[in-house]
């Protein structure tokens, strides 16, 4: 797989350096001098918002978004500055102050007002630390916007940095590292520093602790404000439902206090690695049962190639998945689950290029082997010509996904432009991740020259690893070993560079619109076929999903095993025919709910049924081989014994699921039903379920009756269809007290409480969803950062089918379970007052805010057909249960709410479902 902006498979270091940065600063970032400007903002032809460049008197470059459609008005503002820029003695302190923005300003000095006025009008807020910018961002109802960004914007005018939530908010941080302290990603990051150059900041450590925020940490806030947060170093996006000349003055005028204090870019002139370093090898522990093994090669930044993207064609090449690929040969001996290439930015000088594998339990023993595998696949790579016409497959297929892009939602859209501020010029902000204008052999092939042996740095990870050395922050057992890395003397037959892509989209031409809503065209002998031509979103695109349905379903214990295992395999059959097709913009999906399995086709609407068909007829008829039964069930097995090594909160929810849908299972119990079945086993089932089936089909987006006719062929052709008994999930009902006391391997207590509506519904979805609506931000307030209880604190709606129910959630490292339970009850209680108080103006209000997040509109042809889908699941033949929901919030009452409030309390003495871990204090409890 090729890694861009999606989120990578593998578990390891590189992945952690990817994804983490939404947590605590671990995204790469380059902070290279302000682009240069040279005209408008280049945008898609099938974008109709409007955009505009500023750059204000204090030096702040904005970016104006006129959307006079959108239901949601977003602001995002990036400092370009970042965990890389901690003082030497204060690790963390970036993100600390990331913290304190949000907790009260001179003009505003409320410590949860900014929440409490976001959420109640619809919107939400988050931000985070990356290595080189802190990205902070928030999306509310347009009529409020104004207020909104008027709070937002005292973050960098007149922070109060008030000493008390100073105090408290350091424990907010230590929670967030207790939170990582055993995830594999954060610890395989935490000791991958070790390997980097000690004068690199991306050798540091940078969530922060109680330790390295303790003393007069005030001072060192109100310092690191003063000397890194200025004007002329930020990037301001704003879109909202007004012209770019009426929101011009305004934004302006909002912004412009914010102090410029004249700084430069960062400059970070240390090596990423010391003389001698590479080639090197960590290898290192994981507390999970999970094998990994990467590969990185340090290469010039990758910045200032961004319109020919040279890193690209290597990384296409890498993680291919079709016939010849590294990724084939390596899973046809058994040896891997996954693997993914691509590159990052880590300074304005420095990028990386890394190769990720996911190792079987096999694998884990063949090490040595498969860097022989990586390494000859390199040498492939560097004596083959490069070719311009791969590159021109690629530049095509991202020059059709520019013309098409479809419309991102708004907060999407600012909180990722505004970081981009730092790298690009404003004409470019929008198409810079798609261009590839600038085929140039020799460059590509010097990037090609340097993935070599000697300047790689190969990480291995695995459950149990006993290295002599320990990792000062996760305690991670590790050893270093520099000089060549070990590799086998094998041969390595069967490697080929990809031929050229099938897949590739003709015909992108649009059709003429439907009605606008799903209708039925084929309906007959157990299959029914529902189509929207819909070409609202400008794109040629469509999506297709099929339920194959069963005598029965796959709801009982046995079926759901069988049909994870079976949908495992008929993937992984499929990797070399559907990668190509992935490249191409069509893609495939296999799930399996409860009603039976789910095929699902999206992309460019041209070839997918091309696809459909392929992958039909492996699903039906797939020879199953021995060896991948073997490698495939050994890694479901793997895979369920590592959920017990999941955060306790994620623990704690997937019990309460088990617990309340008949058709969901816990770990324990589907490891029971997986580890005795044979391959034969399989088989006879497949035959059973398979042997006949309904079949519901819906088709959204680029497609006439024409194409739902022949779906309804294609499925008649593969599949036995006839009458079946369809069978789906079903909600347990509530009744008593029930408590699960999970056993988990971590010091932090979690606590996820329960309670379930009266009935199934939108009536009652839309009680229990406006009462979660009302106390959501003053339990966040009130638990986590009034009584410091956790990092994660929640109250939320809670739906399963069609019951609706509420439910609060707290992963804490100070607290028992019962005394977040008495929390919660002890905040309930002040709540029947609050909202006794609550003036029907915001009320009114708090109920419009949940009403547009309810009827908030599609914003690209996938959201909208999984919405018709779930819809075409519950029954809902006019495709509009969020509206109908909608409609019921907007009956409720004052009266109705505190009524709903009292039932609740009242539940949570004889009525509730609590899964909880004692973690650290059970050990206290038991003596």
């Amino acid at each position: 797989m090729i890694f861009r902006k999606e989120l990578p498979k593998a578990r390891d270091w590189l992945l952690a350096l990817l994804t983490l940065g939404l947590l605590a600063g671990c995204a790469t970032t380059d902070t290279g001098p302000a682009p240069a400007d040279s005209g408008e903002i280049v945008k898609s032809p099938n974008d109709k918002r409007e955009y505009r460049h500023l750059v204000l008197d204090n030096g702040l470059r904005v970016v104006l978004i006129s959307d006079l459609e959108t239901d949601k008005s977003a602001a995002s503002l990036s400092v370009f500055r970042g965990s890389f820029d901690d003082p030497e003695d204060r690790p963390g302190l970036a993100h600390f102050l990331e913290h304190m923005l949000f907790i009260g300003t001179e003009k505003y000095p409320e410590t949860d007002g900014y929440f409490k006025f976001v959420q109640s009008h619809g919107g939400s807020s988050n931000a985070y630390t990356a290595s080189e910018h802190t990205n902070y961002f928030f999306d509310i109802q347009p009529a409020f916007f104004r207020q909104g960004l008027d709070r937002f914007a005292q973050f960098f005018i007149s922070p109060l940095f008030n000493k008390e939530y100073v105090e408290r908010e350091k424990n907010a941080v230590h929670s967030e590292y207790q939170l990582q302290i055993k995830d594999d990603s954060w610890r395989g990051f935490a000791v991958q520093k070790v390997m980097f150059n000690p004068e690199h900041p991306m050798s540091k450590f940078n969530i922060g602790t109680l330790d390295t925020l303790s003393g007069d940490v005030h001072s060192s806030l109100l310092d690191f404000f003063e000397k890194q947060y200025s004007a002329n170093q930020m990037g301001l996006v704003v879109l909202t439902n007004e012209t770019l000349d009426e929101m011009e003055p305004w934004v302006t005028e909002m912004f412009a206090p914010i102090e410029n204090r004249q700084l430069a870019p960062i400059e970070r002139t240390a090596p990423l690695f010391t003389e001698g370093a590479l080639p090197g090898t960590l290898r290192y522990q994981n507390l999970k049962a999970n094998h990994e093994l990467s590969f990185a090669f340090p290469i010039p930044s990758q910045l200032p190639y961004y319109r020919s993207k040279p890193a690209n064609y290597i990384a296409n090449l890498l993680g291919h998945e079709g016939e010849g690929s590294l990724h084939k040969a390596l899973t046809e001996k058994g040896w891997i689950t996954s693997l993914g290439a691509g590159d990052f930015n880590v300074d304005p000088n420095n990028s990386l290029m890394y190769i990720n594998l996911e190792l079987t339990e096999d694998g884990a023993g063949k090490t040595e082997e498969i860097t022989r595998f990586v390494f000859d696949y390199l040498a492939l790579l560097r004596a083959s010509d490069v070719e311009a016409w791969r590159y021109e497959e690629q530049a095509s297929v991202a020059e059709i996904g520019f013309r098409f892009a479809e419309k991102s939602q708004a907060m999407g859209v600012v909180s990722g432009m505004s970081p981009a501020l730092q790298h690009y010029p404003a004409e470019d902000l929008l198409v810079a991740p798609y261009l590839m204008e600038e085929f140039d052999k020799e460059l590509i092939a010097s990037f090609i020259d340097v993935l070599t042996e000697d300047n790689a740095m190969v990480a291995i990870a695995g459950p149990g690893y006993d290295g002599s050395q320990t990792e000062k922050w996760f305690s991670v057992k590790y050893d270093v070993e520099t000089g060549p890395v070990a590799v086998a003397d094998i041969e390595t037959a069967g490697l080929g560079l990809p031929e050229p892509n099938p897949f590739l989209p003709e015909n992108l031409d649009l059709l003429e619109a439907g009605d606008g809503k799903p209708v039925v065209v084929v309906e007959k002998d157990a299959k029914a076929v529902y189509l929207d031509t819909d070409v609202e979103f400008g794109v040629p695109r469509a999506v297709v999903h099929v339920s194959v349905r069963n005598d029965g379903g796959l709801v009982g214990l046995q079926d759901s095993v069988n049909a994870a295992l079976y949908s495992s395999l008929v993937q992984d059959s499929l990797n070399a025919l559907a990668y190509p097709a992935y490249l191409a913009g069509v893609s495939y999906s296999l799930a399996t709910p409860p009603k039976g399995f789910r095929l699902s086709v999206g992309g460019y609407a041209d070839k997918q049924l091309v696809l459909l068909s392929d992958v039909l007829d492996r699903f039906v008829g797939l020879e199953i081989d021995p060896e991948r039964f073997r490698v495939l069930k050994s890694e479901y097995v793997r895979n369920l014994r590592n959920s017990f090594k999941d955060r306790p909160y994620e623990q704690g929810m997937s019990r309460l699921r088990s617990q309340i849908i008949n058709s969901s299972w816990t770990a324990e119990a589907q490891l029971e039903a997986l580890e005795p079945l044979t391959l034969q086993q399989l088989i006879a089932w497949r035959k059973q379920v398979l042997a006949k089936n309904a079949v519901e089909a819906l088709i959204v987006g680029n497609a006439d009756e024409q194409r739902a006719r022949a779906l309804a062929d294609l499925l008649e052709k593969h599949l036995n269809v006839a009458e079946v008994n369809v069978v789906g999930a079903s909600n347990v009902e509530v009744d008593g007290v029930t408590e699960v006391n999970l056993e988990v391997e971590h010091n932090d207590a979690a606590m996820v409480l329960y309670v379930q509506a009266e009935e199934d519904g939108f009536v009652e979805r839309a009680r229990s969803g406006l009462l979660a609506h009302l106390i959501r931000p003053g339990y966040f307030a009130t638990l986590r950062t009034d009584q410091q209880l956790g990092y994660v604190v929640a109250a939320l709606p809670v739906v399963y089918q069609n019951r609706g129910g509420v439910g609060f959630v707290v992963q804490s490292p100070v607290a028992p379970p019962e005394v977040l339970k008495i929390r919660t009850l002890e905040f309930l209680a002040t709540e029947v007052g609050r909202i006794t108080d609550m003036g029907e103006e915001e009320f009114a209000d708090n109920k419009q805010g949940l009403i547009t997040r309810l009827t908030q509109k599609d914003t690209n042809l996938s959201g909208r057909a999984l919405r018709y889908w779930a819809d075409l699941d519950l029954g809902v033949m006019t495709f509009d249960s969020n509206m109908q929901i909608a409609a019921e919030v907007d009956k409720l009452s004052k009266a109705d709410m505190l009524a709903e409030l009292d039932s609740l309390i009242g539940k949570l003495e004889d009525e509730y479902v609590m899964i909880f871990s004692e973690g650290k204090f059970a050990e206290a409890a038991g003596g």
